[in-house]
């Protein structure tokens, strides 16, 4: 989350919105938010609705995953990593925004 919060101005500066969905309770999401002084709405999903919906799980935990979803509501792009540690760069998240806007 902290190299997303320190990479937000290029996000939007590419008019991208972010959100961050946790399944850590509403109370421990906003503490994460404060704690990394993430500039963006950090969203609490404790049911797992989110994470069902997107198969997101893997043995019964939730896998870390990075969605890009265009305006229409298209998924344009997942990557889902391995282990908590395992997330694209905010580098490499902008490539592929910036190819969605080519394309």
């Amino acid at each position: 989350m902290g190299q997303l919060a320190h990479a937000y101005q290029q996000f939007k500066g590419a008019d991208v919105a972010l959100l961050m969905v946790s399944v850590d309770s509403p109370k421990r999401a906003a503490q994460l938010a404060a704690e990394t002084g993430a500039p963006f709405r950090v969203l609490s999903d404790v049911d797992d609705d989110v994470t069902v919906a997107y198969n997101l799980f893997a043995s019964g935990i939730a896998l870390p995953a990075t969605v890009l979803i265009d305006v229409t509501g298209r998924v344009r792009w997942v990557y889902v990593g391995q282990n908590p540690a395992d997330r694209p760069s905010p580098d490499m998240m902008l490539d592929h925004v910036r190819h969605v806007g080519d394309g």
